[in-house]
């Protein structure tokens, strides 16, 4: 009842749910909105979200989030935005996310825009359980992200999504597209990568109908993929649909 600022819980067995259900009225758990220069670490959280809205040059380093909000202004495709939240959401410049782990988030794991923000040494694992077509790191939006020595496990939907100008590196991806039939384990999708490098990365466990291990879709073109390692997947180790430059794989 958001006029009456109540939670009504009706349990299964009828019983009264005191001591056996807990709500947090915060909009985030760590709020960095708008902030600069400013570091957190060792922050560990459960439920919630971490939001680096329109920061500049913030660090969160080894902080570990587990099941952040699964569904926030989620209403099918007519609330913008509909697939661009994650556990921890960056946007801004200079950010830094690193060293850390989200786990059992409904959307992305860690969801970036702006520019030139990092995503270094993370753990994201068994996010996107919303089935709204969420990647488990997203940088599609983001500006020369940087996404490097990183482990991503048990994707719903796509392992990492590459936004322009874009680094992917030295990273672990196994196990996307559980719930999808035409899905990558990296992707990007009618996407002028504009130089962007998927490299030394060993990506594998996509069994998809259509599952690629590095899946470059519709058009997209201007990728440098390059001594990566892509094994155990349905369909194809490299889905090429635009010119780019690829070897040494």
């Amino acid at each position: 009842d958001p006029a009456g600022k109540q939670l009504y819980v009706w349990t299964p067995d009828g019983a009264p749910p005191a001591n056996r259900v807990e709500a947090g009225t915060a909009d985030s758990v760590l709020s960095l909105s708008g902030q600069a220069h400013v570091t957190v670490m060792g922050l560990d959280a459960l439920g919630g979200w971490f939001n680096l809205q329109n920061a500049t040059a913030c660090v969160v380093n080894d902080c570990h989030l587990v099941a952040p909000t699964w569904i926030r202004t989620f209403d099918g495709w007519a609330i913008w935005p509909m697939e661009y939240l994650g556990g921890i959401d960056v946007s801004g410049s200079g950010n830094v996310v690193q060293g850390g782990s989200v786990r059992l988030a409904g959307r992305s794991g860690v969801h970036v825009e702006g520019s030139d923000n990092t995503v270094r040494q993370m753990l994201v694992a068994d996010c996107g359980w919303n089935w709204t077509n969420n990647a488990a790191i997203d940088t599609v939006h983001c500006v020369r992200a940087t996404v490097e020595n990183s482990t991503i496990l048990r994707a719903s939907g796509t392992g990492l999504t590459m936004g322009p100008a874009s680094r992917f590196l030295r990273n672990l991806v196994d196990t996307t597209s559980i719930d999808f039939e035409d899905s990558g384990d990296v992707g990007a999708w009618s996407m002028d990568g504009q130089g962007s490098e998927v490299a030394y990365n060993e990506i594998h466990g996509n069994h998809s109908r259509w599952g690629a291990g590095i899946y470059l879709d519709a058009g997209t073109k201007n990728f440098y993929v390059h001594d990566n390692y892509v094994h155990d997947v349905q369909w194809n180790g490299i889905n090429i649909t635009g010119p780019l430059r690829v070897e040494h794989n």
